[in-house]
């Protein structure tokens, strides 16, 4: 599978992770989102994807956050924006536990 591909694929399923409210679904798309990026690539390769998809992460999170603070002060209901910033942080714990896992990888493979 080609790289651009399997990027789509761990896009998508990110995406879909941060909508997903059914806490099996959420899950098995955690699941398939870690089997995806290591199918993908030796570990250095996939450590830079694990901090690309982590930078991104964090500037949507930023975003969402600023959007929720704006809202607030105007004072607009922010409750389903709210339980979305709580999904994307989810995500963002998940790929933060893989880069971990990537980082303690590379720790111990031989040079």
């Amino acid at each position: 599978m080609d790289k651009h591909v399997s990027d789509q694929i761990v896009w998508s399923l990110a995406d879909r992770l941060e909508a997903e409210r059914d806490p099996i679904r959420r899950h098995a798309l955690r699941t398939l989102l870690i089997e995806e990026e290591d199918r993908f690539g030796e570990a250095a390769e996939r450590l830079d994807r694990a901090e690309a998809h982590i930078a991104s992460s964090v500037f949507r999170i930023e975003e969402l956050e600023k959007a929720i603070a704006h809202r607030k002060a105007r004072g607009a209901d922010v409750g389903a924006a709210e339980r979305s910033l709580a999904l994307m942080k989810e995500v963002l714990g998940a790929f933060d536990v893989y880069r971990t896992q990537l980082l303690e990888s590379l720790d111990r493979s031989p040079i």
